[in-house]
């Protein structure tokens, strides 16, 4: 069952069909999600990177699914370097943060504080422009709870404006002008 398992994880690609398989197995299958939850830091990236990319699809189908295993999403997003791996992560945490802030679910004051230290080292070190948008947004509206936060996003954003690619400057200069405008 696990290398039949792997092999679906690993046909996860673009196309809808493929997703909408694995999505439905994962969602009606708790042991199915639990080793994919697994194999986000316990297998190699090629691996890790797909666990991680079906995760996103369950969130963004069922965020509830997802939240039992937040303990070892950020320990996996602490543990990882693998680009591949961490575009998903962020907009795992770009969903769960979204749904807590609209009273979806709620997130613990730790898990708040964890996912702003994780969003804040994918700002601040060097990653493609999709886990920075989503850490963006997360840190936006995180910054609603952590007073701290709408500032250091601030500085963060204008320090790397002028190298950030078309899509950064574009996403940070609408969140620089929510945060500014509500000051």
């Amino acid at each position: 069952m696990k290398d039949n398992f792997i092999e679906s994880l690993l046909r996860i690609n673009t196309h809808p069909e493929n997703r909408k398989k694995l999505t439905s197995l994962l969602l009606s299958n708790e042991s199915a999600l639990q080793e994919t939850v697994g194999l986000l830091y316990k297998a190699s990236p090629k691996i890790s990177s797909k666990a991680a990319r079906a995760l996103e699809l369950i969130t963004k189908e069922n965020a509830t699914k997802t939240l039992p295993f937040i303990e070892t999403l950020l320990k996996a997003s602490h543990k990882t370097n693998d680009n591949a791996t961490i575009r998903p992560l962020a907009k795992i945490f770009e969903i769960i943060v979204t749904f807590h802030f609209n009273k979806t679910i709620i997130l613990s004051e730790k898990h708040l504080q964890e996912i702003t230290e994780i969003c804040f080292e994918w700002m601040i070190t060097p990653q493609q422009i999709a886990p920075q948008a989503y850490s963006m947004q997360s840190l936006y509206l995180l910054g609603t709870h952590f007073s701290w936060v709408h500032a250091e996003l601030c500085l963060v954003l204008k320090q790397n404006f002028q190298q950030g690619s078309a899509g950064y400057k574009n996403r940070a200069q609408k969140i620089i002008q929510r945060i500014e405008k509500k000051q």
